[in-house]
């Protein structure tokens, strides 16, 4: 099972709008497989895209929660009654994306995010200090929760299928989680300060890889506590850099020379750890045009963009010409054959 996790220790630069989009093309240019998102956000941006948009009010969203199937019941279930293991009924949680919502590919299932989340965390850290009658915490079980899935998902939908997960920029143990379980890393980023920071972040917190060698960092990075309880990190399989027009032109020089700042530090990441922590591929770096106009269009009226029309309805019902459509459609589709 093909699996992709995505994350940037930064909020606001599109991981759900682009969990969507990489999701649901996917789906589509792959009908034999059954793909499955996993929504590990306690916004639930991505469930609420899949179950849709702002058009169905979020109704479908209430009835996926009013049957208590959705992430946050989930673990609920697993801390109470078998936090170390399988529950057996882990299929009961997979929904049928197109049986709410039939704009979305027949192929395509979805573990509903939750807002308890947060509030669940703690108790998540709790469980995994429980040792053993060998003396040992179960870190592994718990850190390895949202990886376990993969096999139930597997036995249910035989044959090929991918994994998506959607995740919080924080790093709680429930991101850790999410971060555990794909075999594959996608970082989506904008060309500013604070993703510029965030990116080097990325490389801190999950391969330890930092400028002050500190002992205390390096102790309590994802790299270090996967290696304690026999877990794997993602490799970077590609950093997914989007475009903003939201900046006036006298902005526009100081976000390029941000922005190839960034790229020359990916680059001198790439040839010193090509391989163990990247794929060794040539296409790291991946640019998206500007999506700005794209972002109410989807956010209302959820679509595959490869099979969107360019005259659409906005929430105000009003009916407005998509530009830049067809240069969107081949930017993504050349994106998704890279998976």
């Amino acid at each position: 099972m093909k699996s992709y996790t995505l994350w940037n220790n930064k909020g606001g630069v599109g991981k759900s709008l682009l969990t969507f989009i990489l999701a649901t093309e996917y789906a589509r240019m792959h009908p034999a497989e059954s793909v499955l998102v996993i929504d590990m956000c306690p916004q639930s941006d991505i469930s609420q895209l899949l179950l849709g948009g702002t058009k169905g009010e979020g109704k479908n969203y209430e009835k996926v929660d009013e049957k208590k199937i959705t992430i946050g019941h989930y673990f609920n279930e697993r801390l109470s009654h078998s936090p170390f293991a399988l529950l057996g009924t882990e299929s009961d949680y997979f929904i049928h994306v197109a049986s709410y919502n039939i704009g979305m590919p027949k192929n395509i299932y979805l573990m509903c995010g939750h807002n308890s989340l947060e509030i669940l965390a703690p108790a998540l850290e709790a469980t995994a200090e429980i040792k053993g009658i060998d003396g040992q915490s179960k870190h592994r079980q718990i850190l390895g929760i949202i990886k376990d899935l993969k096999i139930p998902f597997s036995n249910k939908y035989k044959g090929a299928s991918c994994l998506f997960i959607d995740t919080n920029p924080s790093f709680s143990i429930y991101t850790k989680m999410a971060l555990l379980a794909g075999d594959q890393l996608i970082i989506p980023c904008l060309a500013d300060y604070g993703s510029s920071l965030a990116l080097k972040n990325v490389f801190h917190l999950l391969y330890g890889i930092n400028q002050n060698n500190s002992e205390i960092h390096s102790k309590y990075t994802l790299k270090e506590q996967a290696m304690m309880y026999d877990l794997s990190v993602p490799i970077i399989a590609h950093v997914i850099f989007g475009r903003s027009t939201r900046y006036d032109k006298g902005s526009a020089q100081a976000f390029k020379n941000i922005e190839r700042g960034m790229r020359e530090y990916l680059q001198m990441m790439k040839k010193e750890y090509n391989g163990s922590i990247f794929l060794p591929v040539n296409s790291l770096e991946y640019d998206l045009p500007d999506m700005n106009s794209l972002v109410p269009v989807i956010t209302y009226d959820p679509q595959v963009i490869s099979l969107m029309k360019n005259r659409v309805q906005t929430a105000e019902g009003k009916i407005i010409q998509v530009n830049n459509l067809k240069q969107y459609k081949e930017y993504i589709n050349r994106l998704v054959e890279l998976l």
